[in-house]
């Protein structure tokens, strides 16, 4: 009887364990689906992700998931956490709307992504590096593009909080 009481608690505390680390370092999983966009715009100098992706009126979210190499470089006011996320529309149609200078290039790809949502439907995903001398974003849909006014890039991901689940499913 103590045997059974014992492996059901040590049972127990391993599950806690678990859920501690997952919520520590949540695990995400992306099924990537088909991203409508228009491809018109793609043609332009500078473009804005609100020109060339179907947005409706629906509530917006985003999802900054950061490799853990990509932490240590992120600037200091950037919260330095596996993945970060803001589900305040008003920030994320401020990232929808910055002007980006259309590269026509390719940027190594780097492992952090940038995850946007509508009414938690994923609409568009792109890698993204943040870092203090280099910023940008890097889609087999885009290309590199490089924020205009990289103040406002960074500024944007002060306003992102830590996600305290220990899975993003996407």
């Amino acid at each position: 009887m103590v045997r059974i009481k014992l492996k059901i608690s040590l049972m127990i505390f391993g599950i806690l364990l678990l859920s501690l680390y997952f919520c520590i370092n949540p695990l995400y999983i992306d099924f990537q689906g088909r991203v409508l966009i228009k491809s018109n715009e793609l043609n332009k100098k500078y473009i804005k992700l609100s020109d060339i992706l179907p947005i409706g009126k629906g509530q917006l979210s985003a999802y900054l998931i950061l490799d853990s190499e990509e932490r240590n470089k992120i600037p200091n006011n950037i919260a330095h956490c596996k993945i970060l996320y803001t589900d305040d529309t008003t920030i994320v149609k401020k990232l929808l709307n910055l002007r980006f200078l259309n590269t026509q290039g390719d940027m190594c790809t780097d492992n952090s992504r940038l995850v946007i949502c509508e009414n938690s439907n994923k609409i568009f995903t792109t890698y993204i590096i943040l870092e203090d001398k280099i910023m940008g974003l890097q889609s087999n849909v885009t290309g590199w593009i490089e924020p205009t006014d990289k103040e406002s890039f960074c500024d944007i991901f002060k306003n992102f909080r830590r996600y305290n689940y220990p899975l993003l499913i996407k």
